[in-house]
This record gives C-alpha cells, sequence and structure tokens, in this order.
C-alpha cells in the first residue's frame, strides 16, 4: 500500500526541478533534498486518499526521525489534526 501511495503521490521531473529537488547517496541510503523556499501549488486530495495516507503513515515501520521529519511533518501538518500526531 505504502509503495502504491508513493507512486500516486511522485512528483513528475517539472515539480523536482520547480523545488530543485536532489537526491544523493550515502551510507547505502537515498537522501532528498530540495530548497525549501520554493513551493509547489498544493494538490487537492480526496478524503479517502488522505485516509490511505494517514494508514500508511501508521503503519509504516522504517520511519527514521532524523531523516524523514523535516518532510514529514509538513506532510503531517497538512493532512490537518489527527490520531498520527
Amino acid at each position: 500500500m505504502l509503495c502504491a501511495l508513493q507512486d500516486k503521490l511522485a512528483l513528475t521531473s517539472e515539480e523536482e526541478t520547480a523545488i530543485g529537488l536532489k537526491r544523493e547517496f550515502a551510507g547505502g541510503q537515498e537522501h532528498v533534498i530540495w530548497n525549501p523556499t520554493l513551493a509547489l501549488p498544493p494538490n487537492d486530495f480526496t478524503d479517502v486518499t488522505v485516509s490511505h495516507i494517514r494508514a500508511a503513515l501508521q503503519t509504516w515501520n522504517s520511519y527514521v526521525a532524523t531523516v524523514d521529519r523535516q518532510w514529514l511533518e509538513p506532510l503531517l501538518h497538512a493532512l490537518g489534526p489527527g490520531e498520527l500526531r
């Protein structure tokens, strides 16, 4: 479910360029960075998609706070108040 959700939410190459997204590999892990001063227009997710995102995050066992926090916190904030906090 998480992989299908990631595929659905994946940025296009134009969106990656618009935010200056770069992928770097260190220690066998991919690190994704971008320019936080740049932004994309917001996506309007259906309630069903939001519930899928919440379910995927709740069952995600590989969360690494130091690596994932900078993108996960804005996502949780965008989803609104809920049991993930």
